[in-house]
């Protein structure tokens, strides 16, 4: 009788933008005749390179494409061109791990396993150390890496957008990531 081996998880992977690859934001606005909501903004415009051995994750570096941004107000992505992440002038932002690690076990065999990305992150032409923790899955041939952080935006010199219908922001908001490789 023969086995099949299990995929290798040693080699370069790169995103699938043919999947759900998406790097977004949440923030929490109170509106103007709708009261406090949660703003959601995605791009798929992610690209980059994770490059691991059979043991160790020896490099990643990911970047959006902050000017595909889009949410469910084409008001609010018009706004982001020139206010708050002022894509215009930092069309993109990047993390990237700056030491190698290990994998957590269980990782190449198919288990969900949690772990934390050390690394840096661009943002608004601001780099910061950042720790981002993640969900990471290999399953049916895919990397699949979820997670998110907090970020304060005076951290990042990125001021609160205005708007005539914007009643307040709120001083932080979560980067997501969702990375399917």
């Amino acid at each position: 009788a023969t086995t099949s081996a299990s995929p290798s998880i040693a080699g370069t992977w790169v995103p699938d933008t043919t999947k759900e690859t998406f790097v977004g934001y949440r923030v929490v606005e109170e509106l103007a005749r709708v009261g406090t909501a949660t703003a959601v903004g995605r791009t798929s415009g992610v690209t980059g390179s994770v490059v691991m051995t059979a043991n160790s994750l020896q490099s990643a570096k990911i970047t959006a494409d902050m000017t595909t941004l889009k949410s469910d107000s084409g008001m609010r992505d018009g706004q982001l061109r020139n206010q708050a992440i002022e894509y215009s002038k930092f069309p993109t932002s990047v993390f990237e791990v700056t030491e190698a690690m290990p994998l957590p076990e269980g990782l190449a065999g198919g288990q969900a396993v949690k772990t934390t990305l050390k690394g840096k992150l661009t943002l608004h032409g601001v780099t910061k150390d950042v720790q981002v923790p993640v969900e990471a899955q290999l399953k049916d041939g895919l990397l699949i890496v979820v997670g998110n952080i907090d970020i304060k935006f005076a951290d990042y010199a990125i001021s609160k957008p205005q708007g005539a219908s914007v009643l307040s922001i709120e001083d932080h908001g979560l980067m997501e990531l969702q990375l399917i490789l």
